[in-house]
């Protein structure tokens, strides 16, 4: 049997984006039980009001930071999907966030899907 395992609380609280933005926030979780990742991400209008979300699963994804590219790429066709011309996007993968801010192209599982974002 596992131990249930509890989340780290987030050490800033969400602050809102200005009025003519959305924000968006996404996250994924890999778990062996899973047998993949499952991604969330859920956006956000000024006063806070989910306008918003979607939920994926992706069998056979093992990595973590691959996970989070493939949120951060779900995010990325939200905003395309619903046609919002200024977002705002969160996540808490560093290293996936640093990819796609400069790109440098290398071998890991990321690399194609953050080509993909940019």
């Amino acid at each position: 049997m596992t131990k249930p395992t509890v989340g780290t609380p987030h050490k800033h609280p969400w602050t809102a984006p200005k009025i003519d933005e959305v924000k968006i926030n996404f996250d994924a979780i890999v778990r062996p039980s899973l047998l993949g990742a499952g991604l969330g991400i859920i956006s956000r209008d000024f006063v806070g009001q989910c306008i918003a979300w979607r939920t994926t699963f992706h069998p056979d994804v093992r990595d973590p930071e691959h996970g989070e590219a493939l949120a951060a790429r779900s995010t990325m066709e939200l905003c395309v999907d619903f046609g919002w011309p200024k977002c705002v996007v969160e996540g808490d993968c560093m290293s996936v966030i640093q990819k796609i801010v400069a790109p440098l192209y290398d071998m890991s599982s990321t690399s194609p899907v953050v080509r993909d974002i940019i």
